[in-house]
């Protein structure tokens, strides 16, 4: 992710004040993401993915991985994503293990 962020704020010419602007985050914050050294707080996911305009993380190969990546790219936790579809956590869970959801 951090690499992703780095090239595309350059070839925007984007300082790091900049561009953590336009995600929302503390400038101080960017710097430790670019470098790897650092992985941003779920809530930032969302507008960083807006400011790259692509998700750079490899796409999951199973239904748990795409609705965690789903669930993700959107900023939530697992507990709000159950909440908002009115299921039971455990649930939710379970479907992230690898349990299919019964129709």
């Amino acid at each position: 992710m951090g690499e992703h962020l780095r090239r595309v704020r350059l070839d925007r010419g984007l300082s790091q004040r900049q561009a953590a602007e336009a995600i929302g985050c503390h400038p101080t914050a960017l710097l430790p993401w670019e470098k790897g050294s650092a992985e941003p707080e779920l809530r930032f996911l969302p507008a960083i993915l807006r400011f790259l305009g692509y998700d750079p993380r490899p796409a999951p190969a199973t239904f748990g991985g795409r609705l965690r990546a789903a669930r993700e790219a959107k900023g939530l936790t697992a507990r709000e994503l159950a909440r908002r579809l009115g299921l039971d956590p455990g649930t939710l869970a379970a479907w992230g293990d690898g349990c299919r959801p019964r129709s």
